[in-house]
């Protein structure tokens, strides 16, 4: 599998390392973002995965992705303790979604999946 450049978001700081240093271990490349704000600071068009929880302080993984601009070719992967209670037309616009919790194996093969 080639390395990928992640945009990893998601308010619950222990869980973002876990998933950060997993991803690492995998071989990717992570940047880290707490909220939708910092995560718009930090989002570049040469990321290839976006994984970003969907209920954060300052706004949703949904609000998140609608600032993406277009021509963006990044897949996203949306992740949620509540998966069950976000529409269903929210979900259309992520390529995968993941109810937490959820093993890391489950992570790595969505990422896989993606990029076969």
């Amino acid at each position: 599998m080639k390395v990928l450049r992640v945009l990893l978001v998601d308010d619950n700081i222990q869980l973002t390392e876990l998933m950060c240093e997993y991803l690492i271990m995998l071989g990717h490349e992570v940047v880290i973002a707490h909220d939708v704000q910092t995560a718009l600071e930090r989002f570049e068009k040469s990321f290839d995965l976006l994984i970003s929880d969907y209920d954060m302080p300052d706004g949703t993984g949904f609000d998140l992705i609608s600032h993406i601009p277009a021509d963006s070719n990044i897949k996203k992967i949306l992740i949620s303790g509540q998966i069950f209670s976000i529409p269903d037309f929210v979900k259309r616009y992520f390529d995968v979604c993941l109810a937490k919790p959820f093993f890391a194996n489950n992570l790595e093969s969505a990422i896989d999946n993606l990029f076969l």
